[in-house]
């Protein structure tokens, strides 16, 4: 199920407005660190969250597109800092879900055949060969969006079973409001 921990904006602006990251330790600690601060913690959200608008490029390509458009170069160093790394593997266990790694992989992989694709010759002897990977990325393409159909129910089904009120809380942010609540 899909968990969304810090809120995004379709330019790529992050917000901070909630105690969810208090709840991140080590993203807590790039926040804090008086040379990373809220640009690491929106290059580290740009790069891992599902809902970045980066999200459709391929690993690399977003991470160079998110460290040029924040950094204003492809290469930044402290990002791969090792309390950066750290942070960018919590935050990727905090907001994981089994469907959503799946489609990325796949993704990514047609990426790859789509690029096979791009720079092979067809000639006679190939035809075939070419026909048959352009099959496997039609099948692999088919596979994406049943996945993507199934991410699609699986948010709606939580948005159901939670009812409108939770509809768009995290699993920490819905243990922030329970005991807010508590209180």
């Amino acid at each position: 199920m899909f968990n969304q921990l810090i809120e995004i904006k379709n330019d790529g602006n992050v917000f901070l407005q909630d105690h969810s990251i208090a709840l991140m330790p080590k993203l807590w600690a790039v926040y804090k660190d008086k040379y990373m601060g809220s640009d690491m913690v929106r290059w580290i959200v740009a790069v891992e969250d599902y809902k970045s608008p980066y999200r459709s490029l391929p690993d690399a390509e977003r991470e160079k597109k998110a460290t040029f458009d924040i950094f204003g170069q492809t290469q930044y160093g402290k990002c791969k800092d090792p309390i950066v790394v750290n942070a960018r593997e919590e935050y990727c266990v905090f907001q994981y879900d089994p469907l959503i790694a799946q489609y990325r992989t796949i993704s990514e992989k047609i990426h790859q055949m789509n690029l096979i694709l791009k720079n092979k010759q067809v000639n006679e002897e190939n035809i075939d060969e070419f026909n048959d990977l352009i099959v496997k990325v039609q099948k692999s393409a088919q596979a994406r969006d049943y996945i993507k159909q199934l991410i699609i129910k699986d948010q709606e089904g939580a948005k159901q079973i939670r009812g409108d009120k939770d509809a768009n809380l995290s699993l920490i942010e819905q243990q922030i409001e329970m005991k807010e609540n508590k209180k």
